[in-house]
């Protein structure tokens, strides 16, 4: 019996070694795929191209990710850029499996055919890299009409700077709203009026800054729960430019900034801020490289600063009824008005738009997006877990003293929970629109003339612009900019 067994045992031994070494060892499985999960949709071997336009820092960055993508991948990058008026003055898609780009130019590539509408499916693909863009973006600035179309990488906000050493002598608070930021200017005008080239208070009011200023004025005015309209009418298309919201709000402002107020640059506003010249600024926290200068080497300033929500109002116009209406009480005054930031859009032609997506995201990520976005001036936060980088995104100046520090993730947080956000949709046209509204807004500061005309003027401008894209095409793309259907 024992015999026998053991014959079998043989046997049956002799008979695996032999079929193992016809079939191959099962250990060896030729198709499987050693790379993360997140990368095995991605062909190995495929190779995509990305677009960068209007920001050579951020390309130049990206650059330095593509050993990393393609070891992950095993597929090949290839990163190209380009300028916002080269992208503008050729009307044709852009010839790439995905673009990041600056939101000013995120309907014009709608408008040109150019993305891909983001599905459901790819959102669940996206997973916790989805889950993980700040609410605001998730929910306003990723979709076009009723489909998600971009992939948001954060923005950035005005925000009011102030020298709480001097608030604090004067035993009052960051203002809330504009009528009180004109009075409190005033009183700090006259506070420090035996130092030389020194201000109240401080705005961005130079070329190609003194429209969004001039917006981020007008935003808590236009902004009412029961309006779609505030640029345009949303049914016509007519411009709402000159209307009694905007005069408002272009009149305070030429009355915070006097004939022989400097006219300065967002960047210039901040640094005269840190070197002592002004007790009130409205600028935004950055720690990119501008014009030549960085914050690597700043002194902490000798005094003590704050930073706060730019002013608001509690009333806000109603454009139908052509009232203004109060606010309720679970209404904040505050409106975050958009200055700039990228968004990321994959072709229609891309051969894996599950993988653009995924690339976007992973661009965007808490591993890569501080190391691309923050290099840039343009970007702001865009991730819940960027946060435990906050040091990274504003200069050293700011991250001087840890009140600010903290004033700073709460006005951050403000931002992402905000039921409403103000921005100049990025038509067609957009820097045409744009380009007209600040040339008026200037005349104005500069005394050549009344709110009321200039804003005539410039409505007068925006209707040729409008026409000139075509009506019926603008108002579709303005509307869908809301998040409504279409005409």
């Amino acid at each position: 019996m024992r015999q026998r067994f053991r014959n079998s045992l043989c046997v049956s031994l002799l008979s695996l070694t032999i079929l193992s070494v016809v079939i191959g060892c099962p250990e060896k499985n030729e198709n499987s795929d050693s790379r993360p999960e997140y990368w095995q949709t991605i062909k190995p071997d495929a190779s995509f191209t990305i677009l960068v336009v209007g920001d050579a820092e951020v390309a130049k960055k990206i650059r330095q990710t593509v050993g990393t993508w393609e070891e992950l991948t095993q597929a090949s990058l290839i990163v190209e850029e380009t300028t916002v008026e080269e992208l503008l003055a050729n009307d044709q898609k852009p010839k790439a499996d995905a673009v990041i780009c600056p939101t000013e130019l995120q309907i014009t590539l709608v408008q040109r055919g150019y993305p891909a509408k983001i599905t459901t499916s790819m959102l669940g693909e996206g997973g916790e890299l989805w889950a993980d863009l700040l609410e605001i973006y998730r929910t306003k600035l990723s979709r076009f009409g009723t489909d998600t179309t971009f992939v948001p990488f954060g923005a950035q906000f005005f925000a009011c700077y102030y020298r709480a050493d001097l608030l604090q002598q004067l035993k009052v608070s960051p203002p809330t709203n504009w009528e009180e930021y004109t009075k409190l200017q005033r009183r700090l005008q006259e506070l420090g009026k035996d130092q030389a080239n020194w201000a109240g208070a401080l705005e961005p009011t130079a070329p190609d800054w003194a429209a969004h200023a001039f917006l981020a004025r007008a935003a808590s005015y236009v902004t009412h729960r029961d309006n779609y309209s505030t640029l345009f009418d949303i049914r016509t298309m007519s411009p709402l430019i000159a209307s009694e919201p905007f005069v408002r709000a272009l009149t305070e402002m030429q009355a915070a900034n006097p004939m022989g107020t400097p006219r300065l640059t967002g960047h210039e506003v901040r640094r005269a801020f840190w070197q002592g010249e002004t007790a009130m600024a409205i600028t935004y926290p950055t720690a990119a490289l501008i014009d030549g200068l960085t914050t690597e080497k700043a002194n902490v300033p000798d005094f003590k600063a704050g930073i706060a929500m730019i002013p608001g109002s509690m009333q806000a116009f109603h454009s139908e009824k052509k009232i203004w209406d109060e606010r309720r009480r679970e209404e904040s005054p505050h409106i975050p008005t958009l200055i700039s930031g990228h968004v990321g859009l994959i072709s229609t032609e891309t051969s894996d738009p599950v993988g653009m997506f995924k690339l976007l995201l992973w661009l965007s990520s808490k591993e890569w997006g501080t190391e691309v976005f923050a290099s840039s001036p343009m970007s702001g936060i865009g991730r819940k877990s960027e946060i435990e980088q906050v040091s990274r995104w504003i200069e050293k100046e700011a991250m001087s003293e840890q009140t600010m520090k903290m004033q700073y993730i709460s006005l951050l947080s403000k931002h992402w929970n905000a039921d409403n956000a103000f921005f100049m949709p990025s038509l067609p046209g957009y820097t045409e629109y744009m380009g007209v509204l600040d040339h008026e807004v200037r005349q104005v500061l500069d005394g050549k003339k009344e709110p009321q005309a200039a804003l005539d003027e410039t409505a007068r401008q925006w209707e040729a612009i409008t026409e000139k894209h075509g009506l019926e095409s603008q108002r579709d793309l303005y509307r869908r900019s809301y998040g409504l259907t279409g005409n």
